[in-house]
């Protein structure tokens, strides 16, 4: 199992701007920044921190996707919100290969699971308003994600 976090360029048709995956053990298998050639929402670098100034010498995706694929592939991957950064790759890969089949295989070879219900339900954030557990955005989990793996 590997617990994988991206920063992107946005929420809109993001790209990378860096990920990192953390084996079972708490080792770190992956952490690098990526050259999004795209502009970085504002928002965005108020989240992270993360400037194109900063990420002037970083690897673009494809440069990254060998060492990626070696991490990630035939492993359960856990991501808080999942579905965002699983399309995040899918993106990525789709501007990479230059189509969605190949991209679709791609992320096929990984079992994705998202860590943002069963995290809710830990740590019993019900709402009742909403009559479902409520999602916490990344910044009000912490450390406790560490948990899940």
């Amino acid at each position: 199992m590997t617990a994988l976090d991206v920063e992107t360029t946005g929420l809109e048709n993001a790209f990378a701007v860096q990920i990192a995956a953390v084996g079972r053990d708490g080792s770190v298998r992956f952490n690098e920044y990526v050259q999004p050639d795209a502009v970085i929402e504002p928002a965005a670098v108020a989240v992270h921190g993360i400037t194109l100034e900063r990420l002037a010498s970083a690897s673009d995706f494809g440069q990254l996707l060998p060492t990626l694929t070696e991490v990630l592939h035939g492993r359960t991957v856990v991501a808080y919100n999942m579905d965002f950064d699983r399309g995040v790759f899918e993106h990525e890969l789709v501007r990479h290969h230059g189509d969605t089949t190949a991209a679709k295989r791609w992320l096929a070879c990984c079992r994705w699971e998202d860590a943002m219900v069963p995290y809710a339900v830990w740590r019993g954030l019900w709402s009742v308003k909403r009559g479902t557990y409520r999602n916490l955005n990344r910044s009000g989990f912490g450390r406790d994600f560490r948990l899940w793996l």
